[in-house]
């Protein structure tokens, strides 16, 4: 749960645009059968998708198809033989790191490099989680999407991708200072928002490593922004 219970942070946001866009709201804590069954009774034609829709199927298709934009982003910016020698992406339910990981193993299988790691993908944690069974769960996310995708799921292992739990703030939706940091710093020199809950780590994140010397000078890093700037109203202490 968010560790948040002001009245800014359960009416705007996320929640404020969902309303917007006419979504119906049910309680948090609302079993998924029951929700269902209230739906369907109703003359509804509910299709369930879980947290990040991580767990669904096709969860990791929409970034495996994001390793591709990337890929020809990288041949236009630096040629054939250069690419982004370190990406850094928030990840908390795991499909977006999963389908990055089977996305650049189909690029690279057709570019010929099937088993040559060309980049470092880091998932930076929303939240803490136990390091082990979430990294299971991002192979297991990653290989349902290579089955998808032409890529043979077992050529895909834990060492394809970095999980680094350092920046979760310690609880899923808190702020911070660390976080505020990082997220002033990016909008007053680049005039980029991010959210407290996802992309604001992973950038609090990617900062902290190149500070560390943990991403080298003169590296090509791309910070892979996921959007969540609706919930920034939800915040009222980030100013």
């Amino acid at each position: 749960m968010v560790p948040n219970d002001t009245k800014a942070y359960r009416d705007g946001g996320n929640v404020q645009m969902t309303h917007i866009m006419g979504a119906t709201h049910l309680p948090v804590d609302t079993p998924e059968d029951s929700a269902l069954k209230t739906l369907k009774e109703e003359g509804k034609n509910p299709y369930w998708i879980p947290s990040g829709a991580s767990l669904h199927p096709l969860g990791g298709l929409g970034y495996a198809r994001c390793a591709f934009e990337i890929a020809q982003q990288e041949k236009a910016m630096f040629g054939a033989e250069a690419g982004f020698g370190v990406i850094v992406v928030p990840t908390a339910s795991g499909s977006t790191l999963a389908g990055l990981v089977a996305g650049f193993k189909a690029v690279d299988q057709g570019a010929g490099l099937k088993n040559k790691k060309k980049r470092r993908l880091i998932g930076v944690l929303a939240a803490p989680k136990d390091k082990k069974d979430f990294a299971v769960m991002v192979l297991d996310i990653a290989r349902t999407a290579a089955k998808l995708i032409g890529v043979e799921p077992e050529s895909i292992t834990e060492s394809d991708f970095e999980i680094d739990d350092r920046w979760s703030a310690g609880q899923y939706g808190k702020l911070d200072d660390g976080t505020k940091e990082g997220i002033k710093l990016l909008a007053s020199v680049e005039g980029v928002i991010t959210d407290p809950v996802y992309s604001g780590k992973a950038l609090t994140g990617t900062l902290e490593m190149v500070r560390k010397g943990e991403i080298g000078a003169g590296e090509k890093v791309l910070f892979l922004h996921t959007g969540g700037i609706g919930s920034v109203s939800a915040y009222e202490g980030l100013r």
